[in-house]
């Protein structure tokens, strides 16, 4: 490393870049051999450690692409290997631990599971509160991280590999289609020189970041193809906040697709369908609402998009479809439930104006009363429908409305087939504004998103004016990190009626760290999440329509793309059919 830092300080790419390579290739090597043997922090800690390699190899690639187009292919074949590889560990530990027979095995990482589970409602309660209760954090940390280290090593899920054979490029090529793509983003910071105060040259990371599009499409011979955007500050600071407005105040978007799309668009040519992996921006901006001002039409109107993680999911074998036809559906919870009565319903839970489903908390309402939280009409309808439709069909279903859609329900589940949640979903983007709103103090990004259930008014209200919940009550707030220890390894589908339940904090190189990232990483095998604010009567109407469609076509991407259409015919704007996208396989 130090030798290729050295050439490329004196400009001599060619010399830096073989060993840049060699690191990574090497890096990729201890991945393969002793993921294995590393807890959940310390898998996080090496990644980290890794990753400033791959950014500085990306600017290498950029300065010398045009000498020797081969380093893009090189490009590609790291992102296969690296991109979303935290969350890949935890899908592949999962499956492999579930599907091995080994019931001591199995039974060890349920503990683990239910322990993290403890241990994401202990972090949201008051010490001196833990302290009276007789709860040690700490201890429960370390058995978490031992039980970690114990099943990595019985399970010997990434038994050491001798072969280093890498993915490539073209295997992903040949698992496409006729008139199809496939697309890689890529964000990283540019690494060279930069002019700093007093004339000072400072070499090293700069203010500027780059996004790179590497295509891929059949009969493509040589490299992928390569889209740079430059200006990767302004895509995430101008065009985003452009790109909100328009949506905010429902006036037609004239930048963003020149912005974010039109390049990679001319590489599209003859290209009906996209496995779409998006980095940095792209995980918060919805491509098929972008409208080319040429020829007027949206880019779902040109375009089938399948959002995935990474391309190297189209190498995975396809899991099993649960064949079993059922669905949990909980929407409109009451959200001014005392603890005593949620407690009670834990123990007897049974199916049971225009507003949008964001969490609205001004502090100034809490102390007159639990009224910001708006009851969704539209939500309690949304589920009755859906029931209605699929149990038509012969589903067999479970329904919880109102003081039935607990906390308690969603944490008890076994691998539906489809769970669906109506509600009012919440993303701090600050740590302040997220323990003003909870009541909490708040640092990892997994605790600012999530549900409101049953109960979660007065949980915030109570913890306002300095009273904690009872020991044995779940507090009604579901967040990510909660969902991600559910048991959803069989779940075909997760819908979060809800709004912006596709945001969280960015990850370079690992997605978004929120809801969505949670219920996949919990097993669910696709995610349909909003990534702005939706409004309660007309979400009801696009999700009636999803699963009217996907009744009949028996395909969840294809249905999900005819029902915004039909949808958009009542609903033209964007913020109404554009809000929800599906994500995963």
């Amino acid at each position: 490393d130090k030798l290729a830092l050295f050439y490329f300080g004196q400009q001599d790419y060619e010399k830096a870049e073989p060993l840049f390579t060699e690191s990574i290739l090497i890096n990729i090597r201890k991945i393969k051999s002793q993921f294995a043997s590393l807890s959940e922090k310390e898998k996080e800690d090496y990644y980290n450690s890794i990753r400033n390699d791959i950014e500085k190899y990306n600017s290498i690639v950029l300065l010398q692409k045009d000498k020797k187009p081969s380093l893009i292919a090189t490009m590609y074949d790291n992102q296969l290997e690296t991109k979303a590889i935290l969350f890949n560990a935890s899908d592949k530990m999962r499956n492999t631990i579930l599907g091995s027979g080994n019931r001591a095995l199995i039974e060890k990482f349920n503990t683990w599971r239910s322990l993290k589970s403890d241990l994401g409602q202990y972090y949201t309660i008051d010490r001196k509160e833990l302290e009276r209760r007789g709860v040690d954090i700490r201890e429960i940390e370390e058995r978490i991280y031992q039980l970690e280290k114990e099943i990595s090593a019985s399970s010997q899920l990434f038994a050491e590999e001798t072969d280093i054979a890498r993915h490539s490029w073209q295997e992903v090529q040949a698992k496409l289609g006729k008139e199809q793509a496939a697309v890689e983003i890529i964000r990283f910071r540019e690494f060279g020189f930069e002019e700093a105060e007093g004339g000072r040259i400072n070499f090293g990371f700069t203010q500027n970041v780059y996004y790179v599009a590497l295509i891929v499409k059949p009969g493509m011979q040589g490299n992928p193809e390569i889209v740079v955007f430059d200006n990767g500050r302004e895509m995430e600071e101008t065009y985003q906040a452009n790109y909100k407005n328009s949506l905010r105040y429902k006036v037609e978007d004239t930048y963003s697709y020149k912005a974010y799309w039109e390049p990679i668009a001319a590489h599209l040519k003859g290209v009906k369908e996209i496995y779409f992996s998006p980095d940095g921006v792209y995980n918060v901006v919805n491509p098929n609402i972008f409208k080319n001002p040429q020829t007027g039409r949206y880019v779902i109107d040109d375009l089938d998009i399948h959002f995935v993680t990474n391309t190297r999911d189209l190498l995975e074998k396809s899991e099993v479809e649960n064949t079993v036809k059922n669905a949990v559906l909980i929407g409109n919870p009451d959200y001014v439930m005392d603890p005593e009565q949620r407690m009670q319903e834990a123990g007897t839970a049974t199916p049971g104006g225009r507003r949008d489903r964001s969490l609205q908390i001004g502090l100034e309402d809490i102390p007159y009363g639990k009224k910001y939280f708006t009851n969704l009409p539209g939500a309690k309808q949304e589920i009755i429908e859906i029931d209605e439709i699929t149990s038509a069909r012969g589903w067999k279903n479970k329904t919880y409305l109102g003081s039935a859609a607990i906390e308690e329900v969603i944490k008890n589940l076994h691998n539906p087939k489809v769970l669906h949640i109506a509600t009012h979903g919440f993303f701090s983007e600050d740590l302040k504004a997220a323990e003003r709103e909870l009541g909490v103090s708040i640092s990892n990004p997994l605790f600012r998103s999530g549900l409101m259930l049953a109960g979660a008014g007065s949980t915030i209200y109570d913890r306002f004016n300095g009273k904690e919940i009872p020991a044995g009550v779940e507090d009604g707030i579901l967040t990510a990190y909660e969902a991600m220890n559910l048991n959803l390894d069989k779940t075909d589908l997760v819908v979060l009626s809800a709004c912006e339940t596709g945001l969280g904090e960015i990850i370079n190189g690992e997605g978004v760290y929120g809801l969505q990232r949670a219920f996949r990483v919990a097993g669910a095998d696709a995610v349909l999440i909003s990534l702005f604010k939706v409004d309660d009567a007309a979400t009801k109407v696009l999700m009636t329509y999803f699963y009217e469609e996907w009744l009949k076509l028996g395909d969840k991407q294809k249905a999900f793309k005819s029902a915004q259409l039909k949808f958009r015919d009542e609903y033209p704007e964007p913020y109404f059919w554009g809000s929800f996208i599906l994500s995963g396989k």
